[in-house]
C-alpha cells in the first residue's frame, strides 16, 4: 500500500492519529524523497491548486479534514484530478504527488453531503477506519510505553518503567480525546513527576481526575454548620505531608503550590516537618 500512489482516505474521531498515520505512509512510500504537504481543508478560501502545484509536485499532498473544504474549491480540486486530455492544466503542470485525505466523520452522500460524491469516490479508492481509543485499549500499554520513550527522548532524560496498576488505571478512563489527550496525558504526569518517575499514587490520566474532581464531590456533602477554610487547609497540608513521608517537595507538587509556599503555608499554620524523607 505505501508503495503504490492510489488516492487513500483516512476516517477516524479527532485525535486518533490521522496525521502520524499520513505520515508514516509518506515516509514508507517510494516517494519519501518528495515532500509531505498538509493543507487544512478548513482555513481554504480560495486559490486551491497554486497551493497544491507549488507545494506538492512530488511526494505526500494531505488534505486534512477534507470535508470542510469549501464547494467551488471542491470543483477546482477534481479538475486536477482529471485526465490530462480532459483538464486544461496540461501534463506537465500536473502534480504527481500521492494524494491523501482525512476526516474526523463518516461521510455522507445524501442531498446535503458536505463531500461532491464525484470527488469522494475519487479521494476513497481506499479507505482506512482509525479505531477510537475507547476501543482499542489493549493497545495502551504500548502506547504508553511508545509515549514516555518519545517525551523522554525530547527532554533528553531517563525515563521510568509504568507499573500495571497505572496501565489498570488509565484504561478505566474513556479518552474522548483518543490518542492525542493519551500523549498529553503521559507528557503532563512525566512533566510533573520527581525526575520522570510516574508516581502510582497521584498518575492521572486527566486534570479532570485530580483536585477539581474532588472539590464537586464535597460539594454535596458539606455540613450544616459550616466548617473553618483555615483547618481546611491545616489538613490539608498535614495530609499531603504525611502522604509522602515529609517530603516537602513532592506534597508540594501534589498540592500544585511551590515547595517556598508550602513552607511558608506550615509556618503560618506552625506545622512541624514530620519524618523528612526529603532528598540532599
Amino acid at each position: 500500500m505505501a508503495n503504490r500512489q492510489t488516492p487513500l482516505l483516512l476516517i477516524g474521531e479527532t485525535g486518533t492519529g490521522k496525521d502520524l498515520l499520513a505520515r508514516a505512509i509518506h515516509e514508507s512510500s517510494s516517494g519519501q524523497g518528495g515532500v509531505f504537504t498538509k493543507i487544512s481543508c478548513g482555513l481554504l478560501r480560495s486559490d486551491l491548486s497554486n497551493q497544491i502545484f507549488s507545494a506538492a509536485f512530488e511526494g505526500t499532498l494531505y488534505l486534512d479534514d477534507v470535508t470542510e473544504l469549501p464547494s467551488h474549491l471542491q470543483i477546482e480540486l477534481m479538475q486536477l484530478f482529471q485526465e490530462p486530455e480532459s483538464n486544461a492544466v496540461t501534463h506537465s503542470n500536473r502534480p504527481k504527488a500521492r494524494v491523501i485525505a482525512s476526516t474526523a466523520t463518516p461521510v455522507s452522500l445524501g442531498k446535503n453531503a458536505k463531500l461532491r460524491p464525484d470527488l469522494y469516490y475519487r479521494l476513497s479508492v481506499l479507505p482506512i477506519q482509525l479505531p477510537a481509543l475507547r476501543d482499542r485499549k489493549e493497545d495502551l500499554p504500548e502506547l504508553m510505553d511508545f509515549f514516555v520513550d518519545r517525551i523522554t527522548k525530547r527532554y533528553q532524560v531517563t525515563g521510568t518503567a509504568i507499573s500495571p496498576t497505572v496501565y489498570e488505571r488509565w484504561s478505566q478512563h474513556h479518552w474522548p480525546g483518543n490518542i492525542r489527550e493519551l500523549e498529553n496525558a503521559v507528557e503532563r504526569m512525566l512533566l510533573l513527576a520527581e525526575d520522570f518517575e510516574f508516581a502510582e499514587e497521584t498518575a492521572s490520566p486527566s486534570p479532570g481526575d485530580g483536585p477539581e474532581t474532588l472539590i464537586r464531590s464535597l460539594s454535596h456533602g458539606l455540613p450544616e454548620s459550616g466548617l473553618s477554610l483555615a483547618q481546611l487547609e491545616r489538613d490539608l497540608l498535614v495530609a499531603a505531608l504525611t502522604k509522602f513521608g515529609g517530603n516537602q517537595t513532592k506534597a508540594a507538587r501534589f498540592l500544585n503550590i511551590s515547595r517556598r509556599t508550602l513552607i511558608y503555608r506550615m509556618g503560618k499554620y506552625k506545622l512541624r516537618p514530620v519524618e523528612s524523607t526529603e532528598r540532599t
